[in-house]
């Protein structure tokens, strides 16, 4: 009981919660406010994104690809910028003349003009779409354009194919997306 008594009285004495309270609004809660406005998403909601196989030119040799076509299904106009697709497995061979960023190893990705890839950031308004493609290696098997990972893939982020980044503005909202295949 005198053990108590000499603790209460170091707290009283000290100001302990007051401490604690201060160091947790200068310390911790702006730790988690920054680390929680850089999270990445795994979607966003009624935006569609779909893959499909497709055949693009790459210094004029016909290639097999992958088009990766982006549907805003929102209420309000969204806008994406650095589309890249990253971390690519043995599952999952892209073509050699794919546009490669050798220092962070992600392959970009640009939207089509109506001739060429070369739009970085693309305006979509409600119910419209747009598509980017990347060339592959080989045919591959149809069971990446229905893949839908597990439970447990989703939850860690395991990819099976590659990994697609993006950047969305929805409305005046601002989302990192990062989704696994």
């Amino acid at each position: 009981m005198n053990c108590l008594q000499k603790i209460y009285e170091l707290v009283k004495n000290h100001d302990l919660p007051n401490w604690i309270t201060f160091f947790f609004s200068i310390l911790l809660w702006p730790t988690f406010l920054y680390f929680w406005n850089k999270r990445k998403h795994r979607y966003i909601k009624n935006l569609k994104v779909s893959l499909s196989p497709c055949d693009i030119t790459c210094n004029n040799i016909k290639v097999n690809a992958i088009k990766v076509t982006i549907t805003n299904s929102t209420s309000s106009t969204v806008m994406i910028t650095n589309m890249r697709l990253k971390n690519n497995t043995r599952n999952f061979s892209i073509n050699k003349c794919a546009s490669r960023d050798f220092y962070s190893g992600y392959y970009e990705l640009k939207f089509f003009d109506g001739k060429d890839f070369i739009i970085r950031d693309m305006v979509f308004y409600t119910d419209k779409e747009n598509y980017t493609s990347i060339g592959i290696e080989d045919n591959l098997s149809d069971s990446i354009y229905t893949y839908n990972p597990n439970f447990v893939r989703r939850l860690f982020r395991i990819y099976k194919y590659f990994v697609l980044e993006y950047t969305v503005l929805v409305g005046n909202r601002r989302y990192f997306v990062k989704t696994s295949y």
